[in-house]
């Protein structure tokens, strides 16, 4: 990342997938879960062999600290993320379904003014005769 480069981290919610490591240069990344977001420091847990981790204080991977400030990765319970592949995915797919809403919101609008204006509404459906009472035949009337 340059210096003229703006930090921007991605915004967090707890649960969301990330990948993390150790050290800088990826050597042995696993996958863990968002346990507390934050704005610069975000814990998460992830399964390292058999046993649950807990990472707190992981910066981000575009984080000017990771570079500045290395020895924060000396904490043996501290490492660096980005967010998961599969979570990356879903953002955008998120974002998607958010577009199609509109869209569906923006037609069903149009169609309830057209049909607010005059013009041919569809024929009612013809009306139906109570359940159990047979129809009465003209002989009976008689």
């Amino acid at each position: 990342m340059s210096k003229n480069t703006p930090y921007n981290p991605p915004l967090l919610r707890k649960g969301d997938r990330v990948v993390i490591s150790k050290d800088a240069t990826w050597s042995q990344p696993v996958i863990g879960q968002v346990v507390k977001p934050g704005q610069r420091y975000t814990d998460v847990v992830a399964f390292i062999g058999q046993r649950l981790l807990m990472f707190n204080q992981c910066l981000y991977r575009d984080d000017p600290y990771v570079t500045e400030r290395p020895h924060l990765l000396d904490d043996e319970d501290r490492a660096i993320f980005q967010l998961a592949p599969a979570e990356v995915a879903q953002r955008e797919m998120e974002v998607e379904l958010a577009e199609q809403r509109e869209l569906l919101n923006q037609l069903a609008a149009q169609v309830a003014t057209l049909s607010g204006n005059g013009k041919a509404d569809p024929e009612p459906a013809p009306a139906r005769r109570p359940p159990g009472r047979p129809p009465k035949k003209e002989s009976e009337d008689r």
